[in-house]
């Protein structure tokens, strides 16, 4: 009799071959949950980055319209950041920083158009809403956005228009 308690004992103390499987196959299915829902929320962290800079482009744009002083957007490409900006000796500027993963990757906006300093990454509208240079030349742009997957969002504004979009192919 106890000779069969021993056997029954020293049968069940391992895992079965079944077990092993579903303790596998749990633990897969939960890695790909977390890295899906981890690249779902890097491109909704991009798509609010675009959609802010869009809105602020935007209010820039109806300040210059409604002939409130002169404003202006100034990105930040090393760190990051952009500033909306009344054109007024003294005045401040307001700084808005990207949400952290969300790279400002280059502007092509020359609000001085010097081509020996490069961009300036400026951005002016008149009052009619048009983007322009200094030297008053109708001219818009674009600027790159990437999430730490390397998910790009272009922001574009229309040369003519002053129409802001964004799109996920470069102009």
């Amino acid at each position: 009799m106890c000779f069969g308690i021993k056997k029954v004992i020293a049968a069940s103390s391992g895992f079965s071959l079944l077990e092993v499987v579903l303790a596998l196959l749990i633990t897969i299915l939960f890695s790909g949950i977390a890295l899906a829902s981890s690249n779902l929320a890097s491109k909704q962290k991009l798509n609010f980055a675009a959609n802010l800079i869009c809105k602020d482009i935007r209010l820039i744009q109806q300040q210059n319209a409604d002939n409130n002083g002169t404003h202006a957007i100034l990105f930040d490409c090393c760190n990051d950041v952009y500033y909306l900006k009344k054109c007024e000796a003294g005045a401040k500027s307001r700084k808005v920083v990207l949400p952290a993963g969300i790279d400002l990757t280059a502007t092509n906006f020359d609000f001085d158009n010097n081509p020996d300093n490069g961009y300036d990454n400026e951005l002016r509208f008149n009052s009619k809403g048009e983007p322009f240079r200094n030297n008053g030349i109708l001219c818009g742009g674009h600027l790159g956005l990437r999430n730490k997957n390397k998910k790009y969002l272009y922001v574009i504004v229309a040369s003519v228009t002053g129409q802001v979009r964004i799109d996920t192919n470069p102009p």
